[in-house]
Order: C-alpha cells, then structure tokens, then sequence
C-alpha cells in the first residue's frame, strides 16, 4: 500500500506536468514506531521536497521561491497530477 500510495502522490502540492516515478519496497521483520493514516505520505514528501531542494541548489534559486513559482494555484483547479 505505500508504494501505490507515494508514487501516487509525490507531485504533492507542486504543478508536476510529467512524471516517471520508481519505487522500491523493502521487507523487514521489526514492527512500525506508531501506526498512521496516509500511508506513503511521508516517503513522497521527502522525495519532492529533497528534489526541489538540489534543483533551487543547480538553477542557484532560492528553494523557498522555486516552491511558490511551482504550487498549484487556485486558477489551476480543478487540477489532475501527471500520476
């Protein structure tokens, strides 16, 4: 379920027009910390939010800005992400 569930959602709240997502799953016998809803949520937002802070790094932006240049906006609603 989290790897369906973070390729479907790591464009998160960011204009995303292509994507190719690869997702790799790894087993363990050790139990979760705390049970939560979402589950891949977390896993999607480090992988965009790690991806827009090497990019603002490489266009020598500020990764604050690159994030408000690339938030969806309202004029984009109703919005279907590219996964």
């Amino acid at each position: 379920v989290q790897l369906h569930n973070s390729y479907r959602i790591t464009p998160t709240v960011y204009r995303v027009p292509a994507a190719v997502v690869r997702v790799r799953g790894v087993l363990t016998n050790t139990t979760p910390t705390g049970p939560f809803r979402g589950a891949g949520r977390p896993e999607a937002t480090l992988a965009i939010e790690r991806t827009l802070d090497i990019a603002a790094g490489k266009l020598d932006v500020d990764r604050i800005e690159l994030r408000r240049r690339n938030l969806i906006r309202r004029s984009d609603l109703p919005y279907a992400t590219a996964t």
